[in-house]
C-alpha cells in the first residue's frame, strides 16, 4: 500500500473505532503527512489534499480531527498546513 492510499484510508476511518486513543491516530496521521510531504510528489499531494477536502465535506463530524491533524503539522510545517487550508478553503468557497 502506498503513503498516499494509507493515508486515504486514514482520513476516512479516523475517529471511527477505538476513540481512546484519538490522539495517538492523529499524531501519526500527522506523521504520515509529514513522510508524504518530504517525498515531494506533487501529484500524490494533490490527492491526498483533495481527499481531505472531500472528507471534510461529506463528513463534517471528523472537522475537529482534521483541524486537529492541520494544527499539529502546521507547528513543524507551516507552509504545508497553510497550502492544505488554503485548498480546501477555495474549494469550498
Amino acid at each position: 500500500m502506498t503513503i498516499g492510499k494509507m493515508i486515504k484510508l486514514m482520513l476516512i476511518r479516523i475517529g471511527d473505532e477505538k476513540r481512546e486513543q484519538i490522539d495517538a491516530h492523529v499524531t501519526v496521521l500527522k506523521t504520515k503527512l509529514v513522510e508524504l510531504f518530504e517525498k515531494n510528489d506533487t501529484e500524490m499531494i494533490a490527492d491526498v489534499v483533495s481527499m481531505l477536502q472531500q472528507v471534510i465535506e461529506n463528513m463534517p463530524h471528523k472537522t475537529v480531527i482534521y483541524a486537529q491533524t492541520i494544527g499539529l503539522l502546521a507547528m513543524t510545517h507551516p507552509q504545508r498546513a497553510e497550502q492544505i487550508v488554503n485548498h480546501v478553503v477555495e474549494k469550498s468557497v
